[in-house]
């Protein structure tokens, strides 16, 4: 079924739709950690709109962010009687939860001040961190569980879909949480679950951008003859994508469901491996220093832009790269 859905809306929303929600939600969440004026830059930035100390992960966000988007389609599309929830491991992506759940109109929903005006989408941008947290916690809406604890997200995902075969739990898992006891021992938990019940399905999406907090990770050093080799001794089998193209990874998603079985079924399950780089997007060097590729890009990648010319300039050319004028209206919503 799941598949199924992902390939009927592969041909009614273009790529160039879901490209579109992943450049908003990047948007959003660069605005979130720098602006504390003019969100959409309808004006010419200026060091008096930047936040003095901007505070915040990026890193994480942009795999997120792409994942969230091809999921969107199957999400709106799905039925009544089924569901589709989404599990975040990578607590850091905070600003991702909470700008996916503004274009949602989720969160509106939940806070009428963050709904879709102008004035939304300001306290949302110049109010980060808000009341609602600045990591992936349940005052977010859509979040079930408190991200970044590194090691339950793929547990609770197994746990969301115990007799519950009408729900996909897709769990997003860093590379940095895969290096945990606890993702281990949930790798092969399913092997303890044949024949116990019809269960819900489980598609872990693990995010291999090459970096947890301060350096490479463990699963960046294996070859993908060895990622293979790896994930199939777990039980799974494995479908790759590095998210530059929309398309591909749409395909590959679509690919992972149709592979997808419902959890303590046998025979081999399927995870996506998603390898877009952590920090995709961020500037390569300001002011002769690296930034791109290095753990720079967990956090902040441009420190201090209001004191700085140089990252100014840089963060000038990031925002405006991004075109907000194509991707949101001047009243906070959702570009057509």
């Amino acid at each position: 079924m799941w598949a199924d859905l992902a390939r009927a809306t592969a041909q009614t929303v273009p790529d160039t739709s879901v490209a579109a929600v992943a450049d908003a939600l990047d948007y959003l969440c660069l605005a979130q950690l720098y602006l504390r004026d003019n969100p959409l830059l309808e004006r010419p930035l200026t060091r008096a709109d930047i936040k003095p100390r901007p505070a915040g992960h990026w890193g994480v966000c942009p795999p997120v962010n792409r994942v969230l988007a091809a999921l969107g389609p199957l999400q709106k599309t799905v039925p009544d009687t089924h569901d589709v929830l989404v599990l975040h491991g990578a607590g850091h992506a905070g600003p991702s939860a909470l700008a996916h759940a503004y274009l949602t109109g989720r969160l509106g929903a939940a806070h009428p001040e963050l709904a879709h005006s102008a004035e939304g989408l300001y306290t949302l941008v110049t109010g980060f961190p808000t009341d609602l947290g600045g990591e992936i916690t349940p005052l977010i809406p859509g979040q079930p569980h408190t991200g970044g604890q590194l090691g339950p997200a793929l547990a609770i995902a197994q746990g969301s879909v115990l007799d519950a075969p009408h729900r996909l739990a897709v769990a997003l898992i860093g590379d940095g949480e895969c290096e945990t006891g606890t993702t281990a021992a949930a790798w092969l938990a399913a092997r303890a679950l044949a024949g116990t019940g019809r269960h819900g399905t489980v598609l872990p999406v693990v995010l291999l951008n090459g970096q947890k907090m301060g350096g490479p990770s463990l699963l960046s050093t294996l070859t993908r003859p060895q990622l293979d080799a790896y994930f199939t001794g777990l039980g799974h089998r494995p479908f790759y994508s590095d998210g530059h193209s929309i398309a591909d990874l749409r395909r590959a998603l679509t690919d992972a469901l149709e592979a997808a079985r419902p959890l303590g079924t046998p025979g081999p399950a399927s995870v996506l491996v998603l390898t877009l780089g952590k920090g995709h997007g961020a500037p390569t060097h300001v002011a002769g220093r690296p930034i791109a590729g290095t753990p720079a890009v967990h956090k902040t990648p441009l420190a201090r832009p209001a004191q700085c010319p140089e990252e100014f300039t840089a963060l000038e050319r990031w925002l405006t790269s991004y075109r907000p004028g194509r991707l949101l209206t001047p009243d906070g919503r959702p570009g057509r």
